[in-house]
């Protein structure tokens, strides 16, 4: 960075057929504020639509093309970070819209401390500018995620706009001075929304901290959701159970884990994909190897005890399906049911 100049930052793009919102993307960032933006490489996966032809119109873009779709979004994450030239870089998907002052915001906490390893901003719907689509996550002590204010109103959560610790999101300024290798996340993890949090644990089990800031906009895409996730809800959460809860953690929770895998055995069912959970757990099986051996490796890096990572806030359900008292009750309960276990067995982990 020049003496005097703004920090110069690189950014790391994922594209795959983003042909309706990849050129918005791009012009935000190349409108961001008080930041300077080196160089943008948008991570092309096997696009079919053209939509990378797109971004070579724009100057200081480089388009890596990768030659076929992987549908491993971390290896498409991955080879942004590693092509990045500067110390931060913004990761970002190909359907978001930057506020211009989001990344001088992002950076602002980032250079309240060395262990800063990421920082997220406040996803807003796309479509619906006022209501929040992603901003502050935690882990749920059964291996799920909690989104504290997924499809809240802003004017409804805005009790106080400091930063706070998060434990997801694909957006996010990326701190590559604290990696090893420029390797941040879990490649071999398939796709799904997890597919994220385990970078943001692991970088909180070995003691870095993962923030986001309130006061940073920016304004996602919503798409359907695809069947295809499936394979990561049940591998990559029972992947993050098994490599970095402790021992004891784990014998705590089995009376709560044997009831969570039966309801979600009863959701694939209602959903018509029970096959899937029984092929993606057999995936589990024969992955368990290599599952301990990550785990002996991971246990090793450990800073601090799972307590300090876990909570027991109200798991996230979509708003379709609390309108219907069939979920909304039993869901209730549930949450109810899992605060009050994890308030007894707390004190032991």
């Amino acid at each position: 960075m020049r003496v005097g100049a703004a920090m110069s930052v690189d950014v790391a793009i994922l594209n795959y057929n983003g042909m309706e919102t990849l050129e918005l993307t791009l012009r935000s960032v190349f409108a961001s504020t008080n930041i300077e933006i080196g160089r943008v490489y948008v991570v092309d996966d096997g696009s079919t639509d053209g939509s990378q032809e797109i971004a070579k119109t724009f100057d200081r873009v480089t388009v890596i093309q990768l030659p076929e779709n992987t549908g491993r979004v971390n290896l498409v994450r991955n080879t942004g970070v590693r092509a990045a030239g500067t110390d931060r870089v913004l990761v970002t998907d190909n359907d978001i819209e930057f506020m211009p002052d989001c990344l001088e915001k992002l950076n602002a906490v980032m250079d309240e401390g060395e262990d800063i390893v990421a920082v997220t901003p406040r996803l807003l719907y796309m479509d619906d500018r006022e209501r929040i689509y992603l901003d502050s996550c935690g882990f749920h002590y059964v291996g799920a995620s909690i989104a504290r204010n997924r499809h809240k109103l802003m004017k409804d959560v805005d009790t106080q706009l400091s930063p706070v610790p998060t434990m997801s999101s694909g957006i996010l300024l990326l701190n590559k001075k604290i990696l090893q290798d420029g390797s941040c996340f879990d490649e071999s993890l398939p796709f799904s929304w997890g597919t994220d949090g385990e970078f943001y644990y692991r970088m909180m089990f070995t003691g870095h901290r993962c923030l986001m800031n309130p006061r940073a906009l920016a304004f996602h895409k919503d798409k359907k959701r695809s069947v295809e996730r499936a394979e990561g809800h049940v591998t990559t959460r029972w992947y993050m159970l098994l490599t970095y809860y402790s021992w004891k953690t784990l014998l705590l929770l089995i009376p709560v884990l044997i009831l969570y895998e039966l309801l979600q055995f009863g959701f694939f069912t209602i959903k018509r994909i029970p096959h899937l959970y029984i092929k993606y757990n057999w995936l589990n099986v024969l992955r368990l190897k290599n599952t301990m051996k990550n785990r002996k490796k991971i246990q090793a890096q450990r800073k601090i005890q799972d307590k300090e990572i876990l909570g027991a806030e109200d798991l996230y359900i979509s708003p379709n399906l609390i309108e219907n008292p069939l979920f909304r009750y039993p869901f209730a309960c549930l949450n109810l049911f899992l605060k009050g276990y994890w308030g007894m067995i707390k004190a032991w982990i």
